[in-house]
């Protein structure tokens, strides 16, 4: 009996989907890695391991600490200074931001050189202005709803 192909659930570089003119790139393996990338923002919302859609981004957004939503974070910083990338802008909950400057200074002693960077405390409820055109909270949401159905239909057997 032939078996039928394994499906690639963590593809190199994501899986894409639109919602009229918003493009969104990223995937989510529960307890193995989380990212999304919303295209018109150059926004991140949390690094997962850190892969090449991440590069170029300005602003990223970490929900929580946990490893496999912001264990990357090191290693786009370090390659976004590579490659003399403007400083990224790394927003999460005040009480992370002491531990990710300590894991943060770490590695840059390791690799010898400084990430450019900039770490800013968000709480709850609190916005950050970022640019304009991008879609209300609540668009932004069923956009995200619509991509990940379809994105899940696409494994399904």
């Amino acid at each position: 009996m032939e078996q039928e192909p394994k499906k690639n659930l963590l593809p190199n570089m994501g899986l894409k989907w639109s919602d009229k003119d918003h493009h969104f790139v990223g995937y989510s393996i529960a307890g193995i890695t989380t990212s999304l990338v919303y295209e018109n923002g150059g926004m991140v919302f949390d690094i997962g391991q850190g892969v090449p859609f991440h590069m170029g981004k300005q602003h990223y957004f970490i929900t929580h600490g946990h490893s496999d939503h912001a264990g990357g974070l090191a290693y786009v910083l370090s390659q976004r200074s590579l490659w003399s990338q403007p400083p990224a802008q790394i927003y999460c909950l005040p009480h992370y931001i002491e531990n990710f400057r300590k894991i943060l200074d770490i590695w840059q002693e390791i690799e010898g050189y400084q990430f450019k960077y900039q770490l800013h405390p968000l709480s709850p409820g609190e916005t950050v202005a970022i640019g304009k055109d991008f879609l209300p909270e609540s668009e932004f949401r069923k956009s995200l709803r619509r991509g990940v159905s379809r994105a899940g239909s696409m494994f399904a057997k």
